[in-house]
């Protein structure tokens, strides 16, 4: 079996990750990491590692900066400034769901030392937006959802419910309502996609940084 990794790093209480399987036309979310007990956990970085190392991992995507440059004295790289443009252009004030990696605090760090424990062993490791993707998907028909799932359950509901449609994903157990969840799935299909159907992406401006990437955001039309 190949496996698809999404992951939503946090604090260490914080951090959720997903495993997916391509299945056909669809996707199987299957019942590990974040997902191996009925109610999902937050896990640890050196939970996700075991995961990969006992197991084919094709790709990984975090949603974390995974690349910086010293030069860079604001903590935002060309890839945040255009996708913070996307956003504007979609939904004014979503472009505030970018912010530098200044401003992060250890987040920016966890998801570094992650990245290069993998690099060895995963396929590829990509940076990810996931409600960035989320509202690209969902903004034709449900705009309100990427607003208001972080604090809504009804939200949170109707978006786990769109992106099951929208993907055809079976699930080997019911995934919790839980905002950190949604966001993993997201960051796990976009490292599907980016092997299956990577026309269904932006792959945002690259530059000279140091760390891993490309930074690329689920988007099912053309800017």
């Amino acid at each position: 079996m190949f496996y698809f990794l999404g992951i939503d790093i946090g604090g260490k209480d914080n951090t959720w990750a997903v495993v997916l399987e391509k299945r056909g036309s669809g996707w199987t979310l299957k019942a590990e990491l974040s997902l191996d007990v009925p109610e999902g956990r937050s896990v640890t970085l050196s939970e996700i590692l075991d995961f990969a190392l006992k197991n084919k991992v094709l790709g990984v995507a975090i949603d974390a900066p995974l690349s910086f440059s010293v030069s860079c004295d604001s903590g935002l790289r060309k890839s945040d400034l255009e996708l913070k443009k996307f956003l504007k252009q979609r939904l004014k004030g979503a472009e505030k769901w970018v912010v530098s990696y200044n401003t992060l605090m250890g987040t920016p760090l966890r998801s570094f030392l992650l990245a290069e424990k993998l690099a060895p062993i995963c396929g590829a490791i990509i940076e990810t937006h996931p409600r960035a993707g989320l509202l690209f998907l969902t903004c034709e028909k449900e705009p309100y959802l990427a607003v208001e799932y972080k604090k809504s359950k009804e939200a949170l509901k109707k978006a786990k419910e769109f992106v099951f449609d929208e993907f055809n994903i079976k699930s080997e157990v019911e995934m919790p309502l839980k905002e950190g969840l949604i966001d993993a799935l997201v960051c796990g299909l976009t490292i599907g996609l980016y092997f299956y159907e990577p026309e269904k992406l932006i792959f945002l401006p690259a530059e000279e940084l140091r760390g891993f990437g490309p930074f690329v955001v689920l988007a099912p039309f053309k800017f």
